[in-house]
């Protein structure tokens, strides 16, 4: 019938992808050659840093940054997610009620912006534990508790 069997089809996959292989080189796959005798691969300019950069002292910077930025957490915090949240909401209202005049642009930016905001501002910052320690309301802005359940739960 002409219809390639499936062990067939294996088959030509197999050769196509043993050609590919064959014809590419190291230099167009990776980095260095594994073969080359070289001990330290060689960086371009905007990469020497890489050689003096020190990994403890930028684990114990950055664990000192969040321990500081933590303590200064508040209630200027909760204002924050507060104005977010009441502009996603806006942006929403505006969106649905203009989605009824057909396709425009006034309802595609207010959803999608809508969208966004809830997913990278909220939910984002809210899954990382942001809110954990400062929000008041503890059954909802926890990363445990965030967006589990329904809306009357």
């Amino acid at each position: 019938t002409g219809v390639p069997t499936p062990s067939r089809l294996i088959e030509l996959n197999l050769s196509l992808q043993a050609a590919i292989y064959s014809s590419l080189s190291y230099s167009s796959i990776m980095c260095v050659n594994p073969n080359s005798s070289a001990s330290e691969p060689k960086l371009a300019k905007h990469d020497q840093w890489v050689k003096s950069f020190d990994l403890d002292a930028f684990t114990v910077d950055m664990k000192n940054l969040g321990d500081e930025l933590e303590k200064n957490q508040g209630p200027a915090d909760v204002r924050h997610l507060n104005k977010m949240i009441m502009w996603s909401n806006a942006c929403a209202l505006v969106g649905t009620l203009t989605m009824g005049f057909g396709v425009n642009i006034v309802a595609i930016c207010a959803l999608s912006t809508f969208t966004f905001s809830r997913w990278t501002m909220i939910a984002h910052h809210t899954c990382h534990g942001g809110y954990d320690k400062i929000h008041p309301n503890k059954n909802r802005w926890n990363r445990f508790k965030f967006a589990i359940g329904s809306l009357w739960n």
